[in-house]
């Protein structure tokens, strides 16, 4: 497991942009890639995000899992 996730470390994850600028959806680990994405495409779902937003995130995600 990678451990919690603190503010400072997602900060660092934001700055090395593997989240999102506020440090949402990290995508540093496969776990956390995979997770994004789902989260992303619920969140497109239920309205709370652009696909275009969504599609940053997949796109991100899928670097980190290698595709």
């Amino acid at each position: 497991m990678a451990g919690k996730l603190t503010a400072a470390k997602r900060r660092v994850l934001a700055a090395e942009h593997k989240a999102n600028p506020d440090g949402s959806y990290p995508t540093d680990t496969r776990g956390r890639a995979v997770a994004a994405k789902g989260r992303a495409t619920q969140a497109v779902k239920a309205g709370r995000m652009t696909t275009s937003e969504a599609a940053r995130i997949k796109a991100r995600a899928n670097r980190e899992l290698g595709k």
